[in-house]
């Protein structure tokens, strides 16, 4: 497809929302900080703490969680590669991401920039804006890179990015596909999410229409074919409305049940008898049913705390349901882009946000994409968004990132501590406790 921006006016209420909930929960929660002191754990042995520190009990506050390893951290081996080739080997933390280049402009992929993902990304995700350097003129990172990349690392899985409302000329044919758009009650078509006048090129499709939806089935199986990827990540599956139109002006369409079961069509004519994966924002099982994993955006935020619950893209989840999801998606080896956000000044923020992954994650293809905030935020800068971010994040904190626990032993629980419910899990080099109590 030919390169599009990323649609930051049509998240960007609920983006910019959230953001100043997650602030306003934090800052609240440091005042309890002052006045709690902390669950106090004794350990059964000596560890070491992500800071290198042997300690031989912790104290957790509100917010807080403790990634302990048996092993000196100052110890282990850095190497990137395994002898058998595995990027990051015995590394708990597994790493990937959906990247996209910029808002207007290409961004340009450097051999380091590459070389990087090769060696410690499990699953990447890249819009159109990426180029690899010295191939701008390709609109997009290109098939040779995608294959490089596989090469270097067999087990990565790859997803081209793809809108499933938006498509742009000259990809959209007014000759063929004019009758594929979402139309207004007067029969002209719709304005919303990228398209904004009449001679926009960005055309809001309609995903009740049959003839779009095996188009969209058999080009994204050439597209993925073309570029050695796994499959494809969607953006913009319109589960809850077509965003920028209100319902009331909309044909064809009357209620936001009808909707979503519009989209749940959608996405069984896409997959029937389809070789690709295709991953989406929407975890629930119905939206699962006819795909491969989620593109986890917004996933968890560093202020979430147990007994409340929280909308994850359109759907309500309580702290133990976002563990078990993630828990869910790698006990069927499907990818999770676990996207976490958290201030990126706060370490502790970070390990809270990690060891709320650890408690769930299995195998490698759950993976957790750093999501940094600074300098107020997206959109205000590209966050875990930029790859660049990412990789700055990763040298920043390789001590909670390069964390080795081994292999886990059972499943996350919950145990009693001075009265307050702490959340466990055992793992062959090290445990993980997390409080995430209100106060």
């Amino acid at each position: 497809m030919a390169p599009l921006s990323h649609p930051y006016p049509v998240r960007l209420s609920l983006r910019l929302a959230m953001a100043a909930i997650a602030a306003i929960f934090i800052s609240s929660c440091d005042v309890y900080y002052d006045v709690f002191p902390g669950v106090a754990i004794d350990l059964d042995q000596p560890m070491y703490d992500v800071f290198g520190k042997r300690v031989k009990s912790v104290k957790l506050q509100p917010g807080r969680a403790a990634i302990l390893q048996i092993d000196d951290p100052n110890q282990v081996n850095k190497t990137a590669f395994s002898q058998s080739g595995k990027p990051r080997p015995n590394k708990t933390v597994r790493l990937g991401g959906y990247f996209f280049g910029g808002f207007d402009q290409p961004h340009k992929l450097s051999q380091k920039q590459m070389e990087w993902v090769a060696t410690h990304l499990d699953v990447l995700s890249l819009n159109s804006n990426y180029v690899i350097e010295g191939n701008p003129e390709n609109g997009g990172i290109t098939p040779e890179g995608v294959l490089w990349l596989k090469q270097r690392n067999p087990d990565l899985r790859y997803y081209c990015m793809l809108f499933a409302t938006t498509l742009r000329e000259p990809q959209f044919d007014p000759a063929t596909m004019s009758n594929w758009v979402v139309e207004h009650k007067d029969n002209h078509e719709a304005y919303g999410v990228r398209r904004s006048t009449e001679g926009d090129l960005n055309h809001l499709m309609d995903l009740g229409n049959a003839d779009y939806a095996k188009w969209f089935r058999n080009f994204m199986i050439k597209h993925a074919n073309e570029y050695h990827a796994d499959g494809v990540a969607i953006d913009e599956v319109m589960w809850n409305g077509y965003w920028g139109l209100d319902l009331k002006d909309m044909k064809d369409y009357n209620s936001v049940d009808q909707i979503r079961q519009t989209c749940y069509d959608w996405l069984k004519t896409i997959k029937t008898d389809n070789p690709k994966e295709v991953i989406h924002q929407a975890f629930w099982s119905e939206a699962q049913e006819f795909t491969n994993g989620v593109w986890g955006e917004a996933a968890f935020y560093s202020s979430w705390r147990d007994g409340t619950e929280y909308e994850v893209f359109y759907e309500d989840l309580d702290y133990r349901g976002i563990v078990n999801k993630v828990s869910e998606f790698g006990d069927k080896d499907e990818t999770y882009i676990w996207a976490s956000f958290y201030f990126r000044e706060e370490e502790l923020h970070l390990e809270y946000a990690v060891a709320t992954y650890l408690l769930g994650k299995k195998g490698d293809h759950v993976v957790f994409q750093p999501q940094p905030i600074y300098d107020g935020g997206y959109p205000k800068n590209l966050g875990g968004y930029s790859l660049q971010t990412v990789m700055d994040e990763y040298e920043r904190r390789k001590n909670i990132f390069d964390v080795e626990l081994g292999q886990p032993l059972g499943e996350f629980y919950t145990e009693e501590i001075h009265n307050r419910i702490i959340w466990v899990r055992k793992f062959e080099k090290g445990i993980v406790y997390v409080n995430p109590n209100k106060n």
